[in-house]
């Protein structure tokens, strides 16, 4: 690892907080920027599960019977996931 890699990755690993900083507990010693990366992606998500979020956000409708408590439940599960 260069200079400028290993800077990057120790400035990715200090970033990462709460349930992304327990991803650092799975790693070995010789995991590189990539492996931080995928490992998030894996517990987090991706970009074609944000896609995914974004359009079911889009089409989220109440239906009969449907209170309005679980429409704004969803709604809050949603916009996370929508976001970059």
């Amino acid at each position: 690892m260069n200079g400028v890699l290993a800077t990057d990755y120790v400035t990715l690993k200090a970033s990462l907080t709460g349930q992304a900083a327990d991803v650092l507990w799975q790693l070995t010693v010789t995991e590189t920027e990539a492996d931080v990366v995928r490992l998030l992606k894996n517990r987090f998500g991706s970009d074609h599960q944000m896609e995914r979020y974004r359009l079911e956000l889009q089409s989220r409708r109440r239906k009969p019977g449907v209170t309005a408590q679980s429409v704004y439940n969803d709604i809050r599960r949603l916009l996370p996931g929508t976001e970059r």
